[in-house]
């Protein structure tokens, strides 16, 4: 064959592939119609370091909310309960999402929880956190709120936890 046929033979295939999986990406994407909660105003964040470093993500969230809706500066009413390097395990969500605790007098809309940066790393790990999460959904619902996931990055070699 001619170098321009495998040219164009190399376009070809890359085409196929990508239409491939564009649709495949297509076929296993949710549908989701709406928002959970279109505007929560009461969020907890529970988690750990990840969470608490570099002036608390909630504060971040906050800012980000004000600047959309300046008028929603005084609604707005975000909670952080970090614990450093701990599983979603060591977090008492009964006591945390119950009104009158944390200083909030209504329960949360949403509550976001990140577990431990190397939970997925194992079976047993990942089995805990899902556990937990689904334990501690139920005590979220119970309360009228929603549950939020956050992910952390992923753990790469030179960190010690990256070959666990």
């Amino acid at each position: 064959m001619a170098k321009a046929d495998f040219s164009s033979l190399r376009k070809l295939l890359l085409l196929v592939l990508c239409s491939g999986v564009a649709w495949a990406h297509a076929a296993q994407s949710p549908q989701v119609t709406q928002s959970p909660v279109d505007s929560p105003k009461r969020i907890l964040f529970v988690g750990n370091s990840y969470f608490y470093y570099n002036d608390s993500l909630h504060n971040h969230v906050r800012r980000i909310a004000i600047a959309a809706d300046p008028a929603s500066e005084k609604s707005l009413q975000y909670k952080s309960a970090t614990i450093g390097g701990a599983p979603l395990a060591h977090h008492n969500i009964q006591y945390l999402i119950e009104p009158g605790h944390l200083g909030m007098k209504q329960p949360y809309e949403v509550v976001i929880l990140q577990g431990n940066s190397t939970a997925a790393l194992s079976d047993s790990r990942r089995a805990s956190f899902r556990e937990k999460v689904l334990e501690f959904n139920a005590e979220i619902m119970k309360h009228g709120g929603k549950t939020a996931l956050y992910m952390t990055h992923a753990h790469v070699r030179p960190s010690k936890f990256a070959n666990n």
